[in-house]
């Protein structure tokens, strides 16, 4: 019998033979019993019809499918066969993997999503807030393509707020020129000044249909645009990498103009609030000046009053003192007659000139009066003698007194 080795040293030699000749190979199969430790090691198995092999990875480096791989999913594993040694149990280490099939894609999708994400074009403190009124509006979608993703959206806004302009970039959404196409049309409104959102929209399609949407140039120039962007890519239940990235994402061409656009109905609304809201603050001023001008109006009245009587005596003891000192002038012969003359035309002037000023006075003062505001057209309501500013003052039935111009008359609220 030749050689004898111990356990330890054949399993060793297998292992530097299975190393050896096995380095950088491609194991097709399904995966089951998929583990992940707590450390990131990976166990699982690749199966067919009729064997299995155990699989390994200690270095982290599958952690990145750990969305995609899952029991069930076929795959290539690359990397290298060897032996455990401790239990002479050969598996394959797998270093590296791809989905075969349509899987493939979603294995691409969840690559690109982890990048992304990982480089914040996922973070929500760096999405912009949309504005409550944007009027203009850039839609890049496909008029071949997507005619009533565009239908959907223009009909939408017409019926909620109909005074936005829509700016049309027509763009493929699939094959080969879209993924460039896109990013023109996000080049185009970013150089707009006037466009304050734009929309990205396309119907429904195959994972393969909208792949462009999945990218990772057009999500980094989503990502990149100083305008506020949308994306309402595909039917209510898809979900791509430009929704992610976008600052706002709509299920479906419909709610991404809801999402975009007030409703008419709602600003009318608010309108009608604000306008009463007005109408009633105007009426409590315009109540509160007219009884602060009633009540200045009757002291400055008689304030003027006294002052026009006490101005009244002093112009007749002028007149009495005037009287005597030119009949003292006369009689004494101290100033001439032109003299004389000319002292009582500057008595005379002085008198005119302040019984003008008084008038004027008084005429502004008139303007101020309940009797003047009257006769431009108003009327001052009472309820039980009490001076009325507000609606809220007043109840359903209660007699009122409106006092005009010419006379008073009694009202009934019949309605409020």
């Amino acid at each position: 019998m030749e050689g004898v080795f111990t356990v330890s040293q054949i399993n060793n030699n297998i292992s530097r033979l299975l190393e050896e000749n096995f380095y950088d190979i491609g194991i097709e199969g399904e995966i089951s019993d998929y583990k992940v430790q707590s450390q990131g090691w990976t166990f699982f198995s690749l199966k067919d019809s009729k064997s299995i092999i155990s699989c390994v990875n200690f270095d982290r480096n599958l952690l990145k499918y750990k969305n995609i791989i899952k029991d069930g999913v076929k795959i290539v594993g690359f990397g290298y066969l060897t032996i455990y040694e401790k239990t002479g149990k050969y598996q394959f280490y797998v270093k590296d993997l791809k989905v075969i099939g349509s899987g493939d894609i979603y294995a691409q999708i969840e690559i690109t999503k982890q990048k992304l994400k990982e480089d914040g074009l996922f973070s929500i403190e760096k999405k912009k807030n949309i504005f409550s009124f944007p009027l203009n509006i850039g839609v890049i979608t496909s008029l071949e393509k997507s005619s009533m993703a565009y239908k959907d959206f223009c009909k939408t806004m017409e019926a909620r707020f109909p005074i936005a302009n829509i700016y049309l970039y027509d763009a493929n959404v699939q094959g080969k020129e879209a993924e460039k196409e896109i990013i023109q049309g996000l080049e185009y409104f970013n150089s707009q000044q006037d466009i304050d959102v734009i929309v990205l929209t396309r119907g429904g399609g195959s994972i393969e249909d909208l792949m462009p949407f999945n990218s990772e140039s057009v999500a980094r120039a989503i990502f990149s645009s100083k305008k506020i962007t949308v994306s309402a890519i595909g039917h209510e239940g898809d979900t791509t990498i430009s929704d992610l990235v976008a600052d706002i994402r709509a299920s479906t061409p419909t709610q991404a103009a809801i999402l975009v656009s007030p409703d008419k109905k709602d600003l009318m609304e608010k309108l009608n609030r604000g306008m009463s809201y007005a109408q009633r603050r105007i009426q409590d001023m315009i109540g509160q000046k007219q009884t602060s001008i009633e009540n200045n109006y009757e002291k400055i009245k008689g304030i003027l009053d006294k002052f026009y009587h006490k101005k009244q005596q002093t112009l007749s003891e002028g007149a009495y003192i005037l009287q005597n000192k030119s009949t003292e002038v006369v009689n004494t012969g101290e100033i001439t007659l032109k003299e004389f003359k000319n002292k009582i035309s500057k008595i005379s002037y002085d008198i005119e000139y302040r019984l003008k000023y008084l008038k004027g006075k008084f005429k502004m003062f008139e303007l101020f009066s309940p009797e003047y505001i009257l006769g431009k057209g108003y009327s001052i309501t009472y309820k039980d003698g009490k001076l009325i500013s507000s609606v809220n003052d007043v109840s359903l039935n209660d007699i009122l007194q409106l006092q005009f111009k010419d006379g008073n008359i009694k009202s009934e609220v019949v309605e409020k």
